[in-house]
């Protein structure tokens, strides 16, 4: 079971020492799930791995609200978390510039107009401003 559909079992203890009823992942608002997916951070939104926890946590991942802030100054995160979900294999031979360009494609498309800061990893060059400012 996802994390979203997890729930606890009905246990035999008393009324006054039953645990707390516990609520999925997933059925937190839509805002609120928005707003932690804001925060997770773009290596892992863009490696998929929390959006592929469940239907809720996928389309918190894709609202725009959560790309206005994009931060791949992290490189290594980046490609660790790339390695993590199986990309690593189909995109070894591409060059970190062009690695870079197509989660900067990705980001700004999710952001879909919405984006008000893009923080870039150190060799980022003038090829990969130009680009955003075209988005």
């Amino acid at each position: 079971l996802s994390i979203c559909e997890r729930k606890r079992k009905p246990t035999a203890l008393r009324p006054s020492m039953a645990p707390p009823a516990v609520r999925s992942w997933g059925e937190l608002q839509h805002d609120l799930l928005v707003a932690i997916m804001s925060r997770v951070g773009a290596p892992d939104l863009l490696s998929g791995g929390a959006p592929r926890t469940c239907s809720a946590w996928w389309a918190a991942a894709r609202d725009p609200l959560a790309w206005r802030r994009v931060d791949l100054r992290d490189w290594t995160a980046r490609t660790s978390a790339r390695r993590a979900a199986g990309a690593g294999a189909t995109r070894g031979s591409i060059s970190v510039q062009a690695a870079l360009t197509g989660d900067l494609e990705v980001a700004a498309t999710r952001a879909d107009g919405r984006m008000e800061a893009v923080l870039l990893p150190e060799f980022a060059d003038e090829g990969h401003l130009m680009f955003l400012a075209k988005r």
